[in-house]
This record gives C-alpha cells, structure tokens and sequence, in this order.
C-alpha cells in the first residue's frame, strides 16, 4: 500500500460511480532514490496503485488490475515541482468487473490519463 507513505489522500469527493481527489506526493519517498537518482519521477505504476487504492477506498472493495488498455504519460511527475495532484475518475461496473476511465492533472494541466479494467480481488 502507498496511502500514507507514498502519497496522502487530501480531499475525496463522488457521487455514484465518479469521483474526484485531491493527493499529495510524498516528495522524500525513497522510491525516487532509484527513479531517478537526482531527477525524481513519479513510476507509472504508483500513478496506477494511487488509482487502485483510492477507488478500493471509496467502494470498500479489494481490487485488482486486470487489463489496462491506454495509459498515457503526457507530462514527467517531479514530485519536488508538482507534489499536489488532482484525480478524476469514473467507473462502470461490466461483467463482474470495473471498467474504469481516470486521469490526473497538476492544476489544469492532464498529466496522466487511464483507462482499463479492474476485477474484484478476494
């Protein structure tokens, strides 16, 4: 789990199968000792597990990634320069599984965008 270590969840909203969030990175995390040494970025795999672990909160389910069909990077994450990022997402359930659409933005600016499809886990 990153909630709490990785990155702290400020203000959660949603209605029905929308949500948006407010998250604040942890900037001295030591993942970015390796990612990169002097040049942090945030992997694309904690901007996944943020998704998950946010949506796994508001739906008090366990979930886990079954396919994910589009991910794009449009903007590097330097934790140091943008530590607050906004999440939107929304989800519709399909066949015992979440089809879930999300993107995260700094301000106005899309910096990540998802879109895949979650299964329920236990």
């Amino acid at each position: 789990m990153l909630r709490n270590d990785f990155f702290e969840l400020l203000n959660l909203q949603g209605v029905q199968n929308e949500l948006t969030a407010l998250v604040l990175l942890n900037k001295e995390h030591l993942i970015y000792q390796g990612h990169f040494p002097g040049q942090p970025v945030v992997p694309g795999v904690c901007m996944i597990q943020i998704m998950k672990e946010i949506l796994e909160f508001k739906l008090d389910l366990k979930l886990r990634l079954a396919s994910a069909n589009q991910v794009k990077f449009l903007k590097l994450i330097d934790p140091k320069d943008t530590p607050e990022l906004s999440l939107a997402l929304n989800w519709q359930e399909i066949n015992g599984q979440l089809a879930v659409t999300a993107s995260f933005k700094d301000k106005d600016v899309y910096i990540f965008k998802f879109q895949g499809v979650f299964s329920f886990f236990g």
